[in-house]
């Protein structure tokens, strides 16, 4: 990728400023334009639920205190630019439930019901070839040690690491 190294140049050229200088500097601040709000066709809402699918294997889930909204459109560690190539996915809904569906995941929402472990979870589909092996609201790494492939709690001073889980001897699976 061309641009990772002017990337790790700037942020090498922003670690050596004063602690004020460089807290004033890093707001966003990214060498590539990027929008922090999703493509609309790509942002399904479900009552106080909305659903935002990034790629075929990442859904963005949202519940909202109000009827009205109140969703978060701003950029987040995890995912700065939402605006990314239009994934393919299917959307639908019977009276209990409703379903969004990628060449990868099936998502299911109980609708009307506050996120918990029996109203919204995410499972494989069949044939995605994916270690995936499904996901309910609230599942952590503590509760399913190595499902979401989780690293170190640093990377600082390691050597490469191997961060799959499924592979066998990953001593932080565990």
């Amino acid at each position: 990728c061309p641009s990772v190294p002017m990337l790790l140049a700037v942020a090498v050229a922003v670690a050596t400023l004063p602690h004020a200088a460089l807290a004033s500097r890093l707001r966003y601040e990214l060498l590539d334009t990027y929008e922090s709000a999703a493509n609309p066709a790509a942002t399904v809402v479900v009552g106080q639920a909305r659903f935002t699918v990034l790629t075929p294997r990442i859904v963005r889930m949202e519940w909202a205190r109000e009827i009205d909204g109140g969703f978060e459109d701003r950029p987040t560690l995890a995912v700065i630019n939402r605006r990314l190539p239009m994934p393919k996915f299917t959307k639908a809904q019977n009276q209990s439930a409703f379903f969004i569906t990628t060449e990868s995941i099936r998502l299911t929402y109980i609708t009307g019901e506050s996120f918990s472990p029996q109203s919204l979870f995410v499972e494989p589909v069949e044939g995605s070839n994916s270690t995936f092996r499904g996901w309910k609201y609230g599942q952590n790494s503590l509760n399913d040690p190595g499902n979401l492939f989780g690293t170190f709690r640093t990377l600082d001073k390691n050597k490469v690491v191997n961060l799959n889980c499924t592979e066998a001897g990953q001593p932080h699976c565990e």
